[in-house]
């Protein structure tokens, strides 16, 4: 969403990089590395949007219809701000016969056992 989600895919598109993004109602986050001259690297990270069931189903919805028995799926992050834990697992059950890996923090793996 927002700019840099229309950043993302035109450059992408320059690329003739096909994509098929969900679009969301809130912005794309943004995060920027500064690499000192000593080799020190500062994170600077935006927090992530807010993600609605809706645009969380979407995203769902387009695994579903696209992947194929033997395809991996890896999916990686925290879980979004504003989903329900429990519509994130019907969602990654939902998906079915593939390879799916699931990378949360050590508090949500706790919670969330795809692996």
């Amino acid at each position: 969403g927002g700019m840099a989600g229309w950043q993302i895919a035109n450059t992408l598109d320059k690329m003739h990089i096909e994509h098929d993004f969900v679009r969301i109602r809130e912005a794309t986050r943004t995060n920027l590395k500064v690499t000192g001259d000593d080799g020190f690297v500062t994170e600077i990270n935006e927090p992530g949007p807010e993600i609605t069931e809706d645009e969380l189903a979407g995203l769902f919805d387009k695994l579903t219809n696209a992947i194929r028995i033997g395809d991996y799926v890896i999916i990686s992050g925290s879980l979004p701000k504003g989903i329900n834990t429990d519509i994130y697992d019907a969602g990654l059950t939902s998906i079915g016969a593939v390879r799916l890996n699931v990378e949360l923090s050590k508090i949500e793996l706790e919670k969330h056992q795809y692996l």
